[in-house]
């Protein structure tokens, strides 16, 4: 199992498919819509805002020039995957009664 690295960012400017990102390490990276949801985005900035941090996860690094090649959003971010089985769920939403739990609760009483 590779180690992820995961950098914090924010939106540098927006192209047709592609997402310029400025990381706090001072380097820029390169997200591709495909990158951001496996569903149909109509408009990138309806997900990621400008002057907002986010956390990309790092697919392609380019170490000779310092230069980040391919970043992933939505690696990080299971609502935006279509298998939604590939992650566990939050537990820990304010005023939101756990859905694992009650879960959990229910299969054990079958």
């Amino acid at each position: 199992m590779k180690n992820k690295i995961i950098l914090s960012g924010k939106v540098f400017s927006y192209k047709k498919l592609n997402i310029i990102v400025k990381l706090d390490d001072g380097t820029k990276g390169f997200l591709h819509v495909s990158k951001v949801s496996d569903y149909y985005v109509q408009d990138i900035k309806n997900i990621l805002k400008p002057n907002f941090n986010y956390l990309f996860e790092v697919i392609n690094l380019n170490t000779k020039e310092r230069k980040l090649k391919e970043l992933s959003y939505k690696s990080l971010n299971p609502r935006y995957l279509k298998n939604p089985f590939k992650y566990e769920l939050e537990s820990n939403k304010k005023d939101f009664e756990s859905l694992k739990e009650n879960t959990e609760t229910i299969l054990n009483e079958i």
